[in-house]
Parts: structure tokens; sequence; C-alpha cells
């Protein structure tokens, strides 16, 4: 008697057949738990980041608040402080405001004014303004340069949204640096608006490239541990480019430097 193994072979691969959705989905429960537990570290991470972000400049208003209401200081030592907890309000409210922002652009309800911009102006109140910060943030050995054109520039576009764009990349370029130069500018070149900001800081290794854009994520390099920030502000800049049609860059090797640049439409003349 010949036995018929075909019936065997089939009830085989019919087995294998029935089994392979289960593995795969096993396999993408897996993904998805580890997505989820790294989304989880994350959010833990950011908070905590969060809470030191707050609680350092708060320290420093109700610190020094509590020194001027106690104690007759000196015209020059008042001036000081003032600048201190002036510059510690301001930090606490570009926090709230990336986290407000953040909210609005998840529910859809991000609007954009537009509204015509001097660049050159604009740009050079922003060099005063960076020039107080890295005095602040004690940078003395950094050089703050900007590079523009000589010809005035007009351009169309929700000023906020563009300055708080160029606010969150100097500000960065100014951490991550500890000696060298930050220049930043803009150029126009083929009906493009192309904005830049250029370092000789830590630099971001190139598997993190697009990483630092996501929300919470900042770059795994040491340095990172004392120079603090919250991780929202590259994905913010990230969702303002993409709302305001641009595109952003990133050129970057660790140890020499960093340079993001923004590509605007632009349609106009200098």
């Amino acid at each position: 008697m010949v036995k018929d193994s075909s019936k065997k072979t089939a009830r085989g691969l019919a087995l294998v057949e029935n089994i392979t959705p289960i593995i795969q989905f096993q396999d993408e429960l897996k993904v998805a738990r580890m997505q989820a537990d790294e989304s989880n570290r994350l959010k833990s991470a950011f908070l905590a980041n969060m809470s030191h972000e707050i609680r350092t400049p708060l320290n420093a208003v109700l610190g020094f608040t509590q020194i001027l209401k106690e104690k007759k200081v000196e015209p020059e030592k008042e001036k000081k402080i003032l600048n201190i907890i002036h510059s510690s309000g301001q930090h606490l409210l570009n926090l709230i405001n990336d986290v407000l922002d953040l909210s609005k652009i998840d529910a859809g309800q991000m609007e954009l004014e537009y509204a015509d911009v001097e660049l050159n102006t604009l740009f050079i109140e922003t060099l005063s303004v960076f020039q107080s910060y890295k005095l602040n943030q004690n940078k003395n050995d950094i050089e703050l340069k900007l590079s523009i054109p000589k010809t005035t520039v007009i351009f169309q576009t929700d000023r906020t949204k563009f300055l708080q764009i160029l606010n969150n990349l100097l500000s960065n370029g100014i951490r991550y640096t500890c000696v060298g130069f930050v220049r930043f500018g803009f150029e126009i070149h083929n009906e493009k608006l192309i904005v830049f900001v250029e370092d000789t800081g830590i630099g971001i290794h190139e598997e993190e490239h697009k990483l630092i854009f996501e929300r919470y994520r900042q770059s795994a390099y040491p340095t990172n541990k004392t120079t603090g920030g919250t991780g929202l502000g590259l994905a913010l800049v990230k969702a303002f480019c993409v709302i305001m049609n641009a595109e952003i860059s990133l050129h970057s090797v660790p140890e020499k430097g960093s340079t993001f640049r923004i590509i605007f439409p632009y349609k106009g003349s200098i």
C-alpha cells in the first residue's frame, strides 16, 4: 500500500499559512509595545526637563524679587538684578508659548497672520537681543556674527512665527557652543529666501539628524546633561516650517558644529 504524502504536505503548508498572520500580529504587537515604552520614556524625560526649566527661572524671579523687597540695593547692582528677573520671566513665557503653540498645531487651530516684514531690521534687532542673551548665559568666548544683504529686503510672512523659528535656532546654537562663533543671516537666491544659523558647537551625530526634530527628543551627546532644554524647540521649528511651506535642512559634524538652513518661497525684488 502506497502512502499519499501529498495530503500531509498540503496539511503542513496550510498550518504554516495559518500561523503566519499570528506571527505577524505578535511582531507588530512587540513593535507597538516598544514604541509605547519609548514614548512614555520620552514624555517622562520631557516632564523632568520641563520641571527643571520652569523652576530655575522661577526661583530666580522669586529670589531676586525678595532681595529687592528686603534690602536697599545699589543702583548698579539693582539694574543687574532687574535684568536677571526680566530675562528669567521672558524664558518662562517662551516655555509656555512653545507648549501652547504645539497644542494649537495638534488641534489644527494654528493660524498665520501674514504681513510685510523688513528682514534687515528684524535681523539687526535680533542680533542686539542675542548679544544680551549671550552675556546672560556667560558665553563670553562666543562671537555672534550677522550676514545679511546690504539692500533692504521685504518678505511677507508671519513675523511672530518667523521670529520664533529664528530665536529657537539661535538659542540652541549659543547653548551648544562654548568657543568659536554663531553666525546667522539670510540670502535671496533663485526666488528663495534662505535663512541660516551656523555654529562651531558640539555638533550632532548623523543618526540623530532626523530624531532631533521629533518632540521631546534631544541629542544623546553627554554635554546635553548640563545644557538643559525641553526638547520642544526644534519640533516647534519643524512644525512651523511645515505650515509656512518652508523646508529645513541640517548639516552637522560632531565636535565641529552645525548649520541649519530654512528655505522659504520668495517672490519679490531686492
